[in-house]
């Protein structure tokens, strides 16, 4: 673009077609310091965003970890409850017999108090003893 300006004796056409070069290579730098300036802070955005992404998936993955091992010790200490049950059961299902004779010389067996599956209490009690065959 060619500015033709006369402004008195003072000034030619040739200083202000020069003026106006530097002002556009002015313009030039000024535009390419703000880019540069603007793509800085769209790279340390796109850096925050990864950071912030990984400090998610960590957070996430110790958050899956603790949930891992609470039902990990639940299903450990159910295991060991229903042991503990099955070998209650066992202890009051089993009948604790002795032999003892009577006067007439029958054998009894003295039973000890137990408790049946469906709950109910049943107490011990003297009986005669199996026939032997």
């Amino acid at each position: 673009m060619v500015l033709t300006c006369f402004i008195g004796n003072a000034q030619t056409a040739e200083t202000v077609k020069s003026a106006g070069k530097a002002e556009a290579k002015e313009a030039a730098a000024k535009a390419k310091k703000q880019k540069k300036t603007t793509e800085t802070k769209v790279e340390k955005v796109k850096s925050d965003g990864k950071a912030v992404a990984k400090e998610s998936a960590t957070e996430a993955k110790k958050q899956k970890k603790i949930a891992d091992a609470k039902a990990e010790k639940a299903k450990s200490e159910s295991k060991v409850v229903a042991k503990e049950s099955a070998t209650q059961a066992k202890q009051q299902k089993k009948k604790v017999e002795a032999k003892v004779k009577n006067e007439n010389g029958t054998e009894m067996v003295t039973v000890k108090g137990y408790t049946r599956k469906d709950g109910t209490v049943v107490k011990g009690y003297t009986r005669r003893a199996a026939k032997k065959s």
